[in-house]
């Protein structure tokens, strides 16, 4: 039987981050009856799954140094099928620490996979990215329909056991089919040197995720509620989640097939423009359907390649310096998942108006279109490979 490549096991394996990353929320009824929990401490879970996180990927450097790509990503997928197993087993005192658990795997496990993507693919590294995070994407749209259907029917124990069965078959995968030559420098013993410029380009990428996966958040947890609240309907807003997210898969797919490094300018600013307009769409057209789910749809489109083609140009230009930043700069975009949906409810409460807090969205995409031209990444090019 022929091998799989290192790509096809990363792209058959990515899914199941973005599965783990969203399950708690179409867990969440199930979680409060099983240990009887208020919001206030459900709430708690998500806090713990995001501090680990965050943790996890400022740690995945030092992690692959020690163990190389291969056994980080196969032994976090492992653990994390682990936590994720016994945790409808546990005892109410011991949750938190369990979801903290496949939380810090998570962190470790993503900027891993880019990471070895990223080598796999020298010159290339834009496509591969786009295509790897469709990958992330696919498990994240497709995992909360089907584990509100699975636990219905069998149980919320049933879909932990699925998810966490599959989660340890990834890691096996990753363990047997990973090749042992994907040794970045820091596994290798080499300390790369990091220049002003590079770190310069690290503080410019991770304020560009941060405020990206700000957005995106944003969008994702305060959209359903902003049509709710108007003439739009709960239909509508649920509607506009899943446009967002269709959108969003497709523009990355578009992005991994057609496009080569040296257009990244156009991706980028393009994509800025594109979601620009669409949040503005999305405010301004509450009340009016068929807009505002046009609005989201160009708000996906826009969005969809900018996290990954961020990630790459980082990456070629950056070089053996990345690897020691990568965790750093998915340690700040998870930052910005926390923090820009926080502000935006806050300043929703403090003016009674959603549409006002909202435009902390329309504020970040801003700093994005600045932060691109003042970082100008597609100067990478005159260093990265053919």
């Amino acid at each position: 039987m022929k091998r799989p490549s290192e790509q096809a096991v990363l792209a058959a394996t990515f899914p199941l981050s973005g599965v783990a990353t969203t399950m708690l929320g179409p867990l969440l009824p199930a979680l409060v009856g099983r240990w009887l929990l208020t919001d206030a401490q459900a709430g708690q879970l998500f806090l713990a799954q995001f501090l680990a996180s965050t943790f996890g990927a400022i740690c995945s450097a030092w992690i692959v140094a020690r163990a190389g790509i291969p056994r980080s990503i196969g032994g976090a997928y492992a653990l994390m099928g682990t936590a994720i197993l016994i945790l409808d087993l546990v005892p109410r005192a011991a949750v938190l620490l369990v979801i903290a658990g496949y939380g810090f795997m998570l962190g470790v496990s993503i900027p891993a996979v880019n990471v070895a993507a990223s080598l796999r693919s020298p010159g290339r590294e834009m496509a591969q990215l786009n295509l790897l995070n469709t990958a992330w994407c696919l498990g994240a749209v497709l995992a909360p329909p089907a584990i509100v259907s699975l636990s219905r029917a069998a149980g919320m124990g049933a879909v932990l056991a699925l998810i966490g069965a599959l989660c340890l078959l990834s890691g096996a995968a990753c363990l047997l089919f990973l090749e042992r030559t994907i040794v970045t420098h820091l596994a290798a013993g080499e300390r790369p040197k990091i220049g002003k410029t590079i770190r310069r380009a690290a503080v410019a990428t991770g304020l560009f995720l941060f405020l990206y996966v700000g957005v995106e958040n944003g969008l994702n947890g305060w959209m359903p509620l902003l049509a709710q609240r108007t003439h739009a309907g709960t239909n509508t807003g649920a509607a506009a989640l899943s446009v967002f997210w269709a959108a969003i898969l497709l523009s990355r797919l578009m992005a991994g097939l057609l496009s080569g490094q040296r257009e990244s300018r156009i991706w980028l600013r393009s994509g800025l423009v594109l979601a620009t307009l669409g949040v503005a769409a999305v405010i301004a057209f509450q009340r009016m359907p068929a807009l505002f789910l046009l609005g989201s749809a160009a708000a996906g489109l826009g969005m969809g390649p900018l996290f990954p083609t961020a990630v790459a140009l980082f990456h070629a230009r950056a070089g053996a310096a990345s690897e020691r930043l990568m965790g750093l700069v998915f340690a700040a975009s998870g930052c910005g998942g926390g923090a820009l949906p926080w502000l935006i409810g806050l300043i929703s409460s403090a003016t009674g108006s959603l549409r006002i807090g909202l435009a902390v969205a329309l504020a970040a995409l801003a700093g994005m279109i600045f932060v691109q031209v003042r970082a100008d990444y597609t100067t990478s090019f005159r260093t990265s490979k053919p």
